[in-house]
């Protein structure tokens, strides 16, 4: 991929982002795409300016890069169909009264998956069949999983 690629690709994750979420899609961006930035060599602040975005990123795309050797991708076949039925199962079989926490967890568990591909939460939230008034909870996930680690979901 080459680095005008790389920036469109940083741009549209940017634009695209919730307001309070676009941080994250730069952290996402250098996550998913270290082994590519890293293996040509691009340069960050070449990637930011052809991304029209300011430089004041480049420490946070580098985080990215950073956190890249903690996390291992493998989304084929994930839709938001798929991310449905997991939902729905987990929140039909959660214990007494723990229908809430079983929709954090599946949301935390999934943040990384649900921003990397952009899926919309409340298509998820739709293709599972449970309450729409649920969507608040399920808005959590993404937010409470910098919290907890990977073993720990």
């Amino acid at each position: 991929m080459d680095i005008e690629q790389l920036a469109l690709i940083l741009k549209e994750n940017y634009k695209n982002a919730a307001k309070d979420e676009k941080v994250y899609q730069i952290h996402l961006f250098g996550i998913k795409y270290a082994d590519e930035i890293e293996k040509s060599k691009y340069s960050l602040s070449k990637i930011l300016a052809l991304a029209a975005l300011p430089k004041s990123y480049f420490g946070e795309i580098r985080k990215g890069i950073k956190l890249a050797k903690y996390f291992k991708f493998n989304d084929s076949g994930v839709s938001t169909e798929s991310l449905g039925m997991e939902l729905k199962n987990m929140y039909k079989n959660a214990p007494d009264k723990e229908m809430v926490t079983q929709i954090h967890i599946f949301s935390i568990k999934n943040a990384a998956i649900i921003q990397r591909n952009n899926f919309k939460v409340s298509k998820i939230l739709k293709s599972s069949g449970i309450p729409k008034s649920y969507i608040t909870e399920l808005h959590k996930g993404p937010k409470l999983s910098n919290y907890v680690s990977d073993s720990a979901v």
